[in-house]
């Protein structure tokens, strides 16, 4: 069983460990003695508690609590930031898939219509009313943000992958000219 002097010693010295929302020491050694003689009804000098403090190292409790403190916020920071950072991924995955897909209909859409074929998807037959000029300019904004994310994406050898689809203003030019539709 603890005397009344480890007693004290232990209510101090969790005085002297606790914070405030910051960080910092809640009591100075002039509150911890006060609250000594509060709860104890005996009176303890500051200067016996702070003797105390570095016979007993607590200073050194008090930084390793510090720290644990410190990388426990890191670590909350670190799971946050992930969460961020998965739902962004998951933000440009979505728009990568929407678009792939945009790009991958208006450019059937615009075959069909240069060969005079209907479209056909999964053994539908799809009725688009777009003019070819705007199935263009809808496929080449799409591709042009795929190739924006696709910039963005490096392989683990850090080579960054290579677009597969280009379309140019001269590349559409001749589109057109050649078949002339419009």
């Amino acid at each position: 069983m603890k005397t009344d002097k480890e007693k004290i010693k232990d209510y101090a010295k969790g005085l002297f460990l606790e914070v405030d929302a910051e960080g910092n020491k809640k009591f100075t050694w002039t509150e911890i003695s006060k609250a000594v003689q509060k709860k104890f009804k005996k009176n303890v000098h500051y200067s016996t508690i702070a003797k105390w403090a570095v016979e007993y190292d607590w200073h050194s409790t008090y930084d390793k609590i510090k720290q644990a403190g410190i990388q426990n916020a890191n670590l909350e920071i670190q799971k946050k930031e992930n969460i961020l950072i998965d739902a962004k991924a998951n933000d440009f995955a979505e728009i990568y898939k929407g678009r792939k897909t945009l790009a991958d209909l208006s450019r059937k859409h615009l075959i069909a219509k240069l060969t005079g074929q209907l479209l056909k998807i999964n053994g539908e037959t799809l009725q688009i009313d777009v003019e070819t000029k705007e199935l263009i300019n809808i496929l080449k904004d799409s591709e042009q943000v795929i190739l924006n994310l696709n910039d963005k994406k490096e392989t683990p050898d850090k080579k960054v992958i290579s677009p597969l689809i280009l379309v140019s203003d001269e590349n559409i030019s001749k589109l057109l000219s050649e078949n002339a539709i419009l």
